[in-house]
């Protein structure tokens, strides 16, 4: 009925709250992350290793198609795909990254 899909949507509130801040943090350190590359410690590749995986281990991460925030859920993918990018391109971070195993294995 309407009522129930009403109550399954608004139960979703907290879930798609969870979601967006979990999703903004993530957006937060890869910038963070690839605007001090390659020096200082905010842009060891310890510290990518550390992003990606907190992003690889959050469940609410897997859905970040559930956030209704357009422009989040495109930064979101676009930070993810530009630290991808800049660790796997030699002319750009690959030497870098390379360097932390850990890193290298999850870009």
């Amino acid at each position: 009925t309407e009522d129930r899909q009403r109550q399954i949507v608004s139960g979703l509130a907290p879930l798609r709250a969870n979601i967006k801040r979990h999703m903004a943090a993530a957006v937060s350190n890869l910038n963070g992350w690839i605007d001090a590359a390659p020096s200082g410690a905010a842009a060891a590749p310890q510290a990518l290793a550390e992003h990606l995986q907190v992003i690889d281990s959050l469940p609410q991460l897997r859905c970040y198609r559930l956030c209704g925030d357009l422009d989040l859920k495109t930064r979101f993918l676009f930070a993810i795909a530009s630290v991808v990018r800049a660790a796997q391109d030699p002319k750009l971070l690959q030497d870098h990254v390379c360097a932390h195993r850990p890193a290298s294995a999850l870009v």
